[in-house]
């Protein structure tokens, strides 16, 4: 696999393996600014589900193909993922 040019990914740290790691704990480094905007209504909302779809594609990236979710299961994850954020926006 490539590496990122950027200095943060000497070693061993991938663009896969910093995704990773970011979930937890600081995924708004990983998301693109023109996508999420601090100042938008529902922020936490939709950082949940960007995080959520990074997640899932992650799980279909996986380095061996037998470990991979099954593209049914991925389309259910995304479904699911639609109507958690639909839900959350309207409750906020």
């Amino acid at each position: 696999m490539d590496k990122p040019t950027d200095e943060m990914f000497a070693e061993d740290l991938s663009l896969k393996g910093w995704i990773n790691e970011s979930l937890s704990n600081a995924i708004s480094q990983v998301i693109d600014a023109n996508l999420i905007r601090p100042e938008e209504p529902n922020l936490k909302t939709k950082v949940q589900c960007v995080s959520s779809i990074m997640e899932l594609a992650l799980n279909c990236s996986v380095e061996l193909p037998e470990e991979r979710i099954c593209i049914k299961d991925v389309l259910s994850a995304l479904k699911k993922i639609k109507l958690q954020f639909i839900a959350n926006c309207r409750t906020v």
